[in-house]
């Protein structure tokens, strides 16, 4: 038998490993969350990720700013760590979204010790797991936004203030220092974060003045938050209208602000932010197991700061009101992005709910294992919390409302944009109205160049072209400026929706252009149109067909093809459209230009398919004839 410390000492043990291994785990997953499918989930690359990248280019190329003016103006840590990002992954959507998954990472191990710090191990982990299975805290660290740097850095400041408290070493409340000067450099909320520190030195010196910090300690703190923040802050006093600009066109009156209290509030537990860029439109932050813990960890944290004064409860309260300052004074509120200097202090609230929860089975239930039961409820509380989160991501992913939130279909143009300048070796134009209003086009596609339509003019009647121009433009207008004959391909493409709609539209028309092919005709139709070939490829959900016309007179108002799917008599799949499609529909053909048609048909991957394909007048519904006489063609996929 060991003696009875020794046991004590084992079992302290076995406690700590499992902390240690379950720590381990929680911080495994919530990272993979955060880096699987990190380019694809969210879709697309909004544009202000895109205006941090295209900044962080310019970093990479020698730009050094200490504060980025356009776009509203930007603080520079996290732009200087994408500029460091696209020296190893190159332009690339995960190149800049990997660093916010690397921040938020890492934030889960930095909350872990601010909790620790603060309210011990058992507290930690449970903070640690609600952070990383929140949808909020996971959604930002799949954005290239630089407000994913906050929680990081936040994390470690409150780490380094615990325990250099705690364990009476100056060097660590020094470091503290340091990263609230750091603060200044992440995002414009966490400039409100000194205030929250100045508020604790209040209350400290008011209601605990026995234990206040001695001039030292204060000096310790205060003198490497400044040396830090210098540089930027004097940026600020040299550029106020910069530096403070953002700030003052989302500020809110007071009356205004005051309104917003109820929603704020209610955040937690009832509506949130409706922007599906910052959350599954309206969802609160927490589901209603753990948004129940929320109220009964503030209950907790209210008694012991009315009955104890405690410091930390006060340290809890300040940073959330403080921290909620940014969107009660302005608009949409609530406001998911501007709160998120609330983590990982709001999650702290509802982990210390268990401890009210153990304080209450001990008094009630002496002696029937406190620990235990709240070990037991702190599993219930984080696998519901993890499981409400996993099925609305899955939900959200397959939205289609965060698809055109994040500007998927210029993201696609820029893509296409790029692949055609790599393979096809054209010459590859974006028009300006596009260009400069999404600059992940730019940025996604460095090889494309922008022009303005007016101004643009062939080089060569051989010249290979890509144009990229807004939905309404006229391609014939366009064509009648340049030499023929030429193999035309253009077609509408990139469907977006504008916020707040409920009809989708597209977004742009793609123009290729390059010298046309000498080739037979396959079929010839009546009236001059000849079906020059037909190709059938198969693809995830069905099939693409492309068609190449021609036509040796002008042809009629109105011609419309079908392309149809088919087993037997029965249709799978079907589209029916303009005569060469309709940004070019064949009644505006040049003369001896070859127009390339490309259609794709969904349901048509069934075994014995066949795709049928005809030419008919939208009038009158007759079907042209080939030289053969038939009103259709018949190919096998």
């Amino acid at each position: 038998m060991f003696p009875t410390t020794a046991t004590a000492s084992l079992n302290r043990g076995r406690v700590h490993f499992a902390y240690g291994l379950a720590l381990v785990m929680v911080v495994i997953l919530g990272s993979f969350a955060r880096f699987n499918q990190l380019s694809a989930e969210p879709p697309g690359f909004y544009s202000d990720e895109a205006y941090y990248a295209l900044d962080a280019v310019a970093v990479r190329d020698g730009a050094r700013p200490i504060f980025f003016e356009g776009n509203n103006g930007r603080e520079p840590l996290f732009i200087y760590s994408v500029a460091l990002s696209l020296a190893v992954f190159g332009q690339t959507v995960f190149a800049v979204r990997v660093v916010a998954a690397v921040y938020g990472s890492l934030a889960l191990v930095a909350g872990y010790g601010a909790a620790r710090g603060l309210f011990g191990p058992r507290t930690a982990l449970i903070v640690t797991a609600l952070q990383a299975f929140s949808l909020w805290a996971l959604l930002f660290s799949r954005i290239g936004f630089r407000v994913s740097t906050v929680p990081l850095v936040v994390g470690l400041l409150l780490t380094a203030v615990a325990y250099g408290w705690r364990l009476q070493r100056r060097s660590l409340i020094m470091l503290g220092g340091a990263l609230l000067g750091l603060c200044f450099y992440t995002y414009i909320a966490a400039r409100l974060i000194p205030l929250v520190f100045l508020g604790l030195g209040v209350f400290w010196y008011v209601f605990r003045r026995a234990t206040f910090p001695r001039w030292d300690w204060l000096l310790a703190f205060s003198a490497p938050a400044l040396v830090v923040a210098a540089p930027i802050l004097a940026y600020a006093i040299g550029h106020p209208e910069a530096y403070f600009g953002r700030a003052g066109q989302v500020a809110l009156p007071l009356t205004a602000a005051v309104a917003n209290l109820p929603s704020v509030a209610g955040m937690f537990i009832w509506q949130g932010d409706s922007n599906w860029r910052h959350n599954f439109s309206g969802r609160p932050v927490f589901d209603p197991l753990t948004a129940v813990a929320f109220l009964g960890g503030l209950a907790w944290l209210s008694l012991r700061l009315w009955r104890q004064r405690d410091l930390r409860a006060a340290l809890v309260f300040l940073w959330l009101a403080v921290l909620a300052l940014p969107t009660i004074f302005s608009d949409r509120a609530p406001h998911f992005l501007r709160a998120l200097a609330l983590t990982p202090v709001v999650f702290f609230v509802p982990a210390l709910a268990l401890e009210a929860f153990e304080a209450g089975v001990r008094r009630w239930l002496p002696g029937r294992g406190g620990a235990a039961w709240t070990v037991a409820v702190g599993c219930v509380l984080v696998g519901a919390h993890a499981g409400a989160t996993a099925l609305v991501w899955r939900t959200y992913a397959e939205s289609d409302a965060p698809r055109y939130a994040f500007e998927t279909a210029a993201t696609e143009l820029a893509y296409d944009a790029r692949h055609c300048a790599a393979t096809a070796g054209a010459t590859t134009w974006v028009d300006e109205r596009l260009w400069f209003r999404f600059p992940a086009i730019p940025f996604l596609a460095p090889e494309a160049r922008s022009v303005a339509l007016l101004t643009l003019q062939p080089r060569s009647a051989d010249e290979r072209l890509c144009l990229y121009v807004p939905a309404g433009e006229s391609i014939p207008d366009i064509l009648a400026r340049w030499p023929g004959p030429a193999l035309v391909e253009a077609r509408r493409a990139g469907l977006d929706r504008a916020e707040g709609a409920s009809e989708a539209y597209w977004l742009y028309t793609r123009l290729a252009l390059a010298p046309t092919v000498p080739v037979e005709a396959q079929t010839r139709f009546e009236g001059g149109l000849d079906l020059l070939s037909a190709e059938v490829n198969p693809t995830a959900t069905g099939v693409r067909v492309r068609l190449m016309w021609s036509a040796s007179q002008p042809m009629p108002l109105g011609l419309h093809t079908f392309v149809h799917a088919r087993v037997g008599d029965q249709i799978l799949g079907q589209t029916d459209g303009s005569l060469g499609g309709e940004p070019y529909p064949a009644e505006t053909w040049r003369d001896g230009d070859q127009v390339l048609q490309v259609v794709d048909v969904n349901g048509a991957g069934v075994s014995g398919a066949t795709i049928a394909i005809g030419v008919y007048d939208l009038a009158s519904g007759r079907r042209l004839l080939t030289a053969e006489g038939l009103d259709q063609l018949i190919f096998e996929p």
